[in-house]
């Protein structure tokens, strides 16, 4: 895996980031590249409707580099292409998104 998924991890937090499979010291980690937190906060103009921010979550890591034990997520989901292109503003240049459409 090395694309940029949504995790929701066991304490109910969803994050988005670039995700690796990874192995440290023959332990099997899972490797965030410039993680976000995915958090819901009211419209501005109708605070009764519910919208989506991105913060980024643990900002005070080395590098934007986190590692998560697999036992602590609970699901891997693809975001949808409106998620994708907020996380992308978020974080500009620094990551890389694969086109997954086919050409013919």
């Amino acid at each position: 895996m090395s694309d940029v998924q949504v995790i929701k991890l066991i304490s109910g937090e969803e994050i988005i980031g670039s995700v690796n499979d990874i192995e440290i010291e023959s332990r099997q980690l899972v490797e965030l590249k410039n993680p976000a937190i995915i958090i819901l906060m009211p419209q501005e103009d109708n605070p009764d409707v519910a919208q989506i921010g991105l913060a980024p979550w643990c900002p005070y890591a080395d590098k934007q580099l986190v590692h998560v034990m697999p036992s602590s997520i609970t699901a891997v989901i693809t975001p949808k292409k409106e998620l994708l292109a907020e996380y992308t503003k978020l974080y500009g240049s620094r990551i890389i998104t694969a086109n997954k459409e086919i050409v013919t």
